[in-house]
């Protein structure tokens, strides 16, 4: 690539085998580009790649950590934008090179495709009221943080933009994306929205077992006063977990889900 452009990309990964990662197969595979593998799987892998630096941290950390020392590792190596990558997304043949012509076109600003699952656009969302929603209607091009956010994978940060904005770690998963970008609105940060479509795996929309759910959903819960601006948006927020609670209560079954609910809006 021309100039001081460098992408360097980070994929988070949790029991899972790295080359079997829908992300690992349709991207990193196919690229040229260095790449930090955070690991927080309970088993370390055995590992090989000329490209690849390799994080273990059987702690668990979540994505946050993850994403913390990507940013660090891509300063040392002196790339100009970190992409980061979870492992389930789907990507076209063209998506390197559609990031690749964003950030020539666009070489300071927060580049971010779509992400779509179950038909949807997932990202870019609209976050109001305390909740999020579908980002059908957000159209490419320039775009503003604020109302509008997004989610952390497939994203492609500038590092120097960047300056002191991290991620929280106190938020491992949920809630992560609408806290950082919420800190990105706060700066004079520039985006925009390309024309590259993601096929992504999103977990309300699938069904996991009894105890992953009640493993997200209490990170949900424990998020909320975190990230939540104001004690209207917090009121809204316990709102809208009541329903979750509710939801999740007819599906699996388990009066778990409602209870856990009382026990963090009274503590």
């Amino acid at each position: 690539m021309k100039g001081r452009v460098k992408i360097a990309a980070v994929l988070v990964v949790y029991e899972e085998v790295i080359a079997e990662t829908e992300t690992y197969r349709t991207l990193l595979k196919n690229t040229n580009i260095p790449y930090l593998v955070y690991d927080n799987s309970l088993n370390e892998q055995v590992v090989e790649g000329e490209n690849m630096s390799y994080v273990h941290n059987s702690n668990n950390p979540g994505v946050s950590k993850a994403y913390n020392e990507a940013i660090n590792w891509a300063k040392k190596i002196k790339a100009s934008h970190l992409l980061l990558l979870d492992s389930d997304s789907v990507f076209p043949d063209t998506a390197f090179e559609q990031y690749e012509a964003a950030i020539l076109a666009f070489p300071n600003q927060l580049i971010l495709p779509s992400l779509v699952s179950a038909n949807r656009k997932i990202s870019p969302f609209y976050f109001s009221n305390g909740k999020t929603h579908y980002g059908d209607s957000i159209e490419e091009g320039q775009m503003e943080l604020g109302e509008k956010l997004a989610i952390n994978a497939g994203s492609l940060l500038p590092i120097n933009a960047l300056g002191n904005i991290c991620f929280n770690e106190n938020l491992p998963l949920d809630w992560s994306d609408v806290y950082f970008f919420r800190r990105l609105s706060k700066t004079s940060i520039k985006v925009q929205h390309i024309a590259l479509k993601i096929n992504h795996g999103l977990s309300e929309h699938e069904q996991g077992n009894l105890a992953s759910a009640k493993f997200r959903f209490d990170l949900y819960l424990r998020g909320i006063p975190e990230v939540s601006e104001g004690s209207w948006e917090k009121l809204l927020m316990y709102f809208w977990a009541k329903l979750k609670a509710i939801k999740l209560v007819f599906r699996y079954k388990s009066l778990w889900f409602l209870t856990q609910y009382l026990r963090r809006l009274y503590e």
